[in-house]
């Protein structure tokens, strides 16, 4: 596993977190389904993180806000390609205007 810190996030591989601070806010790919939704189900059970979902599902939406509305967090879904760098900056560049 990778870890990488960078100016304003962190990040695992092959699941990427991101956490910004200080808001405590956690972008998370792939977390529509498999061990990225369980483990954004478990950062969800904490209620002390905004999460970002990211993954390709049609229903990725649907699923992030069952999860925000299940726990009583704020919760983003995009569905950023992860091969594609213009719709990660984007889909940061969110996180960073809704979350702080």
């Amino acid at each position: 596993m990778r870890f990488c810190k960078a100016k304003q996030f962190h990040y695992f591989a092959p699941c990427l977190f991101v956490i910004f601070a200080p808001m405590k806010t956690i972008l998370i790919t792939g977390s529509t389904s498999g061990i990225g939704l369980g483990i954004a189900r478990e950062f969800a059970k904490t209620k002390n993180y905004s999460i970002i979902f990211n993954g390709l599902e049609t229903n990725g939406r649907e699923i992030a806000e069952a999860i925000g509305k299940e726990f009583g967090i704020e919760v983003m879904f995009h569905g950023a390609n992860m091969l594609q760098p213009a719709e990660i900056r984007a889909m940061v560049a969110e996180g960073i205007t809704r979350f702080g």
